[in-house]
């Protein structure tokens, strides 16, 4: 056999290697993105290899990677739940580590989350945003060139931000750059075509590989000058079956091109409520698409709204659309 046989035979038993390594992804997140101060954390771990010292601990972020505030062993097993308790307001981050001390502070999972006061829609209060990269603005005007904000990034060389079209899978790269080991910073990307967009963060390429750390909406389209920020005219993302109903008559809305956040939330208001208004309103429960009968509805001038990803989104209406009842 050849050396060159043998090489190629080495190369791609190193490939099946890392491809059968890599198959199942370790995830750790918190059952919610936002807690309230003192509130009790709960979080969720799944693919881990078993080692009976594999860890999980809940630090702030931007800590470094040797850092561990409330921690715990796993036990050995490969999924499970933990609950610590709870923090004073401020970011945070779940990492995980595998089988302390042979793994040492190789971080192989982490999640971001925030302690702030959170309430449920139709509330007020302040709120924690929990994405690691986002726009600086909602909405962009086409072509107009986009700067997004990122923080508490883990700081490897070749973290890395895009962004895509929303809805794309976790493995397409649209717009993209390495943060260059920097935890902070901001990114110029060029303007784009009008539609709507994700900015998407991911950590340590290539083992990271294509797990989606943050999410964030940005929309690239068109308003008038009078218009509040939070007005998007680009395609709506939820529309009425049809303009105008009959008094008595059930009215459906239907939606699609959703992030797909649990949270992602629709209501049905009066034209002109305050942005924090809620009327008959439903979550989507992390789907993208779909359908929601709100019922019947005395006669007057409706809106249909769109908001994103309770309660980091806050009261940010993604998408409106106008009908009537008569």
């Amino acid at each position: 056999m050849s050396a060159r046989t043998m090489l190629r035979i080495a190369l791609v038993a190193a490939m099946l290697a890392f491809v059968t390594g890599s198959a199942v992804a370790q995830t750790v997140r918190t059952t919610k993105a936002v807690f309230s101060p003192n509130e009790p954390i709960v979080l969720e771990y799944s693919g881990l290899p078993g080692n009976a010292q594999d860890w999980i601990t809940v630090v702030k972020r931007g800590e470094r990677d040797d850092t561990y505030g409330q921690w715990a062993f796993t036990g050995g097993k490969r999924s499970g739940t933990m609950e610590f308790q709870g923090e004073a307001a401020g970011e945070y981050e779940v990492r995980l580590y595998f089988d302390w001390p042979a793994g040492g502070y190789n971080v192989q999972a982490r999640y971001p989350f925030s302690v702030g006061a959170a309430l449920s829609p139709g509330g007020k209060g302040p709120l924690a945003r929990s994405e690691y990269a986002y726009a600086q603005k909602r909405v962009y005007a086409p072509n107009e060139p986009i700067v997004i904000e990122y923080r508490g990034l883990p700081g490897n060389a070749q973290d890395w931000i895009a962004v895509v079209k929303r809805g794309d899978p976790d493995n397409t790269h649209g717009e993209w750059a390495y943060t260059e080991g920097k935890r902070t910073g901001t990114w110029n990307v060029r303007g784009l075509p009008a539609g709507e967009y994700e900015v998407r963060v991911y950590f340590d390429w290539p083992t990271g590989s294509y797990t989606v750390q943050s999410r964030a909406p940005l929309t690239v389209g068109t308003r008038p000058a009078d218009a509040p920020d939070d007005v998007v005219l680009a395609r709506p993302l939820a529309t009425t079956t049809k303009p105008q109903y009959s008094a008595g008559e059930s009215v459906v809305v239907q939606y699609s091109g959703l992030p797909g956040n649990a949270q992602d939330w629709i209501t049905v208001v009066k034209a002109g409520d305050p942005p924090d208004t809620h009327g008959t309103w439903q979550y989507t429960s992390g789907k993208r698409s779909g359908t929601i009968d709100v019922g019947r509805l005395s006669p007057g001038q409706y809106e249909v709204r769109v908001y994103f990803n309770w309660p980091d989104g806050g009261y940010q209406i993604q998408s409106r659309y106008q009908f009537s009842v008569r």
